[in-house]
């Protein structure tokens, strides 16, 4: 029986079949046809019998995955999406997951997600009481809005989706105009240019043009008393100089509490985008109050790294996501052990997930106390690896310290009774040259650390500091700031070897420059005389079973010969045609699943062309050719080593 991949992938066949090759034209009509049931119209040449067929493929794979909603939201959108119209993709569901628990949304909150794109968070919520006023998104695209109403649809939530620019819609006299949030999720478009009249207009302050702060301040503004926001944002809303975002960051530092801000790995949202991410988590201040702000560094989000990862399955390892949850949904009062016993100066608390296996721990200074050092020390004999923890009061009486040991085998605490430096020499016996055995976990900076957060690996996750501490000149929120052992010290080679390779890094740089300005100046492909040649050394990798060999061949002989020269040029084929039957007749598995390999392998190429008399499209394939390669120079390192070339496409 086929699997949920197979059958998308026969749906989007039967679409492009008829001349819809477009991916989101593709989503847009699945999305109808789930919604509308019998009432669906299929697109122009679609048969009857064949959108039955998608019908039943689509029911078919809903089976296998619990409802057609999590089909939608969890495999249709990720399984055919690459990025889509205007630079849009949906959230990776993992993400949504973790910042929908991070920020406690309870059923009597009003949530709301100003540009809900997909609705990955409306429909993360589940099921509601049926009041639709609950749940509100924004989207300016009219597409998206229907795939997020759909969405909605799907999962049996009761959604209100305003469809608009969000400064209209929340500005004066705009269908949200007035109107607060208990909570608000958002992952907003990055490196838009807005309207900074209307944005100073609806936010009542001068934010600035650029997208991700004007919506950061957006939702600030309309969060009720006592709620919270939690906002995706690039690096340069943390600290970048622009008048826009330092004022964002005063406001942020003086009029909320900043509860956290966590640094995602850059390939948190691949295979869309590599860009660094950062979510904060912000409360709007309801009276004065000692709040302290957590900076963590998530190191893994579960999958592998780079652009072959699949959303459409849980993450397949542990990654830190749950850790970090556990770090900021636990409260401080849950702590289960306090050291010492009689005058408690240090809490603990254990993460573990369920499975009874210890993954981190949280340890937080109590009271009038912060901890000023925290250092990993490695295994050695029969000693496991352990953090050494020192704790001092906040008030600067340095003769009072308190050192703890934590083991990092078995979660166990211990108040250390000799003195450090007494335990180091006896464990790892340092000569006064060697390097200390240690490794901060933190940045020694003048900022007191109320808590700090690590692996049992022994890797920081994070530290909390009073938020009085991220103020002026500044007010810089990257964690990287506070989380992180000392610099490792690089030695220099010697002055010849550093001139050496500097010179060869910029003939390096000189020859990327050049073919750049190159491709600038290469003609058009649509002015030049005919088509380009076929790659010779374009042929598949692996071992090919008999049928697909054959139809391999088949594909192979699709070229012509055109011009004196006798060269081979590409020639326009379908899947009907390297089968060798009627158009009306649909293709063989075989034949559009080993197309399909061919044009994953990079050696066909799908090709849409439209009359432009009738406005009717179809759907064909082509072997590649040379002009679809753009060749960079090979790869130099420093020691004069030359590398392989890189490919890409344009």
């Amino acid at each position: 029986m086929p699997d949920v991949r197979t059958q998308l992938n026969h749906v989007r066949d039967l679409f492009r079949g008829v001349g819809i090759a477009d991916t989101f034209a593709i989503i847009e009509n699945v999305a109808e046809l789930l919604r509308l049931g019998d009432a669906y119209q299929p697109p122009r040449g679609m048969t009857q019998r064949q959108t039955q067929e998608v019908r039943q493929l689509l029911e078919g794979a809903a089976d296998k995955v619990d409802g057609v909603g999590p089909l939608f939201d969890r495999h249709l959108l990720f399984r055919l999406s690459k990025i889509l119209p205007g630079g849009r993709y949906p959230t990776p569901r993992h993400i949504v997951s973790m910042i929908f628990r991070i920020a406690e949304v309870e059923p009597s909150h009003r949530l709301c997600d100003l540009a809900c794109g997909s609705g990955g968070f409306l429909v993360c919520r589940g099921i509601t009481d049926g009041n639709v006023e609950r749940t509100v998104g924004v989207e300016i695209s009219p597409e998206w809005v229907r795939i997020a109403r759909t969405n909605a649809y799907l999962h049996d939530v009761q959604a209100r989706v305003e469809a608009g620019n969000a400064l209209y819609v929340c500005g004066p006299k705009g269908e949200l105009d007035g109107e607060t949030f208990d909570r608000i999720l958002l992952n907003p478009p990055f490196g838009e240019k807005l309207d900074a009249g209307l944005a100073k207009e609806v936010v009542g302050w001068n934010v600035g043009s650029r997208s991700e702060t004007v919506f950061a301040a957006l939702a600030l503004s309309r969060l009720a008393d006592g709620g919270r926001a939690a906002v995706l944002v690039p690096s340069g809303v943390l600290s970048g100089t622009g008048a826009g975002e330092r004022e964002l960051r005063r406001r942020l530092v003086e009029e909320h509490d900043v509860e956290a801000v966590v640094s995602l790995p850059k390939d948190a949202f691949q295979p869309f985008s590599s860009l660094q991410t950062h979510l904060l988590l912000v409360r709007k201040r309801t009276q004065s109050q000692d709040a302290r702000t957590w900076f963590l560094q998530v190191e893994s989000d579960g999958y592998p790294s780079g652009r072959g990862r699949d959303l459409t399955i849980d993450p397949p390892s542990f990654g830190d996501l749950p850790l970090i949850e556990r770090v900021l949904t636990v409260r401080d009062e849950e702590v289960e052990e306090s050291l010492p016993e009689d005058s408690p100066r240090l809490g603990i608390r254990w993460m573990s997930l369920g499975d009874g296996n210890v993954r981190g721990a949280v340890v937080q200074a109590v009271g009038a106390n912060v901890i000023s050092s925290a250092e990993r020390f490695p295994a050695v004999g029969d000693e496991a690896a352990f953090v050494l923890l020192t704790v001092e009061s906040m008030f600067g009486q340095g003769g009072d310290l308190f050192y703890v040991k934590v083991s990092l085998d078995g979660g166990t605490a211990e108040p250390l009774e000799e003195d450090p430096q007494q335990l180091i020499q006896r464990l790892y016996k340092p000569k006064s040259t060697d390097p200390n055995p240690g490794t901060s976990l933190f940045f020694k900076r003048a900022d007191p650390v109320r808590a700090v957060a690590f692996t049992t690996g022994g890797r920081a996750l994070g530290v909390a500091i009073p938020s009085s501490s991220t103020g002026p000149p500044q007010h810089e929120l990257r964690p990287s700031r506070f989380v992180g052992g000392e610099e490792e010290t690089h030695h220099a080679g010697s002055p010849t070897q550093l001139l050496s390779d500097i010179y060869k890094n910029q003939r390096l740089l000189v020859r990327h420059v050049d073919n750049l300005l190159g491709r600038l100046e290469l003609r058009p492909i649509a002015g030049q005389e005919g088509p380009a040649p076929l790659l010779g050394d374009a042929v598949p990798f692996g071992r090919l079973s008999p049928g697909q060999e054959a139809v391999w061949r088949r594909v192979r002989d699709r070229f012509e010969n055109l011009g004196d020269e006798g060269q081979e040029k590409a020639a326009l084929f379908t899947l009907e045609e390297v089968d060798g039957v009627e158009p009306a007749t649909v293709a063989s598995d075989i034949t559009r699943l080993t197309v399909g390999l061919l044009e994953r392998m990079g050696i066909v190429m799908p090709v849409t062309v439209t009359d432009p008399s009738t406005g009717n499209s179809a759907a064909f394939y082509r072997l590649v050719t040379e002009k679809d390669l753009w060749l960079l120079p090979p790869k130099e390192d420093p020691l004069g080593e030359e590398g392989v070339s890189e490919q890409g496409n344009t």
